[in-house]
């Protein structure tokens, strides 16, 4: 999924079919919109296009000023975890479903991405985030959705041979 400025969101198709229910992609969803609200892009590109205009790479410490921005994308990513787990359950969804879908779907992208180069946080980082805000939150139960499994159909159907 993509956010950009302005908040327009990209929903892949992938992301659809991926999702196990509905509030899993409600989750993913809130995530996005919560680095639109955090204007995090926009930040980020900000940040890319002072440095490149200040000085050169190398006299700005090269990598190393590389790798604090992947530090700091990977807070900006917990801190959309967290912002999206309570307005999930703000909106009746089950944040759980932010983590069981990140538990399930960044496995591979752990297991072949070296920490200190990613963009991403580890997935028991991001699933401690999302329970310590669930954590906060009053117990209580989420309705079950059951038309979410017709809507993955239309979806499949319309992307015949492409996933």
């Amino acid at each position: 999924m993509a956010a950009f400025p302005g908040g327009i969101l990209f929903v892949p198709a992938s992301l659809i079919l991926a999702a196990k229910d509905e509030d899993e992609l409600a989750g993913m969803l809130a995530h996005a919109i919560a680095h639109v609200a955090s204007r995090d892009g926009a930040r980020q590109a900000t940040r890319a296009q002072l440095m490149d205009i200040a000085m050169p790479a190398p006299y700005m410490g090269g990598w190393t000023m590389e790798l604090g921005l992947l530090r700091m994308w990977r807070k900006r990513e917990l801190d959309a975890d967290r912002l999206a787990a309570s307005k999930m359950a703000a909106a009746g969804y089950d944040p759980g479903a932010l983590a069981r879908y990140l538990d399930r779907e960044q496995a591979s992208y752990d297991e072949y991405s070296p920490k200190m180069y990613s963009m991403l946080p580890r997935r028991a980082q991001r699933i401690e985030a999302i329970q310590s805000v669930i954590d906060t939150l009053p117990a209580r139960t989420y309705p079950a959705r059951d038309a979410f499994s017709a809507f993955q159909e239309q979806v499949r159907r319309l992307t015949v041979g492409r996933y």
